[in-house]
């Protein structure tokens, strides 16, 4: 038996998966506002970190707009991960241990009571937890490349 279906409705529920997985355009730009606060803060004239000469710029997903939700078999629904790099233009990896680095923006997200009460430091990255936004955003601690010219 040949059955008939409505054109365009599996487009349509494809449609709605897709919806559910990505950032809606109001978190997108939240999201941007975030990422830009914490840039503002990381770079502020005359803070703590600014002898390094950082700059703060979205990575990953959010930098292309690919941003889709992660799934994890324990929980039925996950913040969206959105990634941003704190690259450091004045240090010198081989003189400085990452460590270093790490504590010293941690130190500078702990001065602002904003961002302390929402950090959450991981191995990698220190996670700022916007709950209520339905994401998170990584600040990535990252130097030059000292082989590469461009940085």
């Amino acid at each position: 038996m040949l059955r008939s279906y409505a054109v365009g409705t599996m487009d349509s529920y494809l449609d709605r998966i897709c919806e559910q997985l990505q950032l809606t355009e109001t978190q997108f730009n939240t999201a941007v506002k975030r990422y830009k606060a914490v840039g503002d803060w990381l770079t502020e004239t005359d803070s703590p970190i600014d002898t390094l000469s950082p700059s703060v710029f979205p990575q990953g997903s959010m930098l292309i707009r690919t941003t889709i939700r992660p799934t994890r078999k324990d929980q039925d629904v996950v913040p969206f991960d959105l990634d941003t790099v704190c690259r450091c233009d004045d240090v010198d990896p081989t003189k400085k241990s990452s460590q270093s680095l790490y504590g010293k923006i941690e130190a500078r997200l702990r001065d602002n009571g904003h961002y302390a009460q929402r950090l959450t430091p991981e191995p990698k990255c220190l996670r700022l937890n916007y709950e209520s936004d339905d994401f998170y955003l990584d600040v990535v601690p990252a130097t030059k490349d000292p082989t590469d010219e461009g940085g």
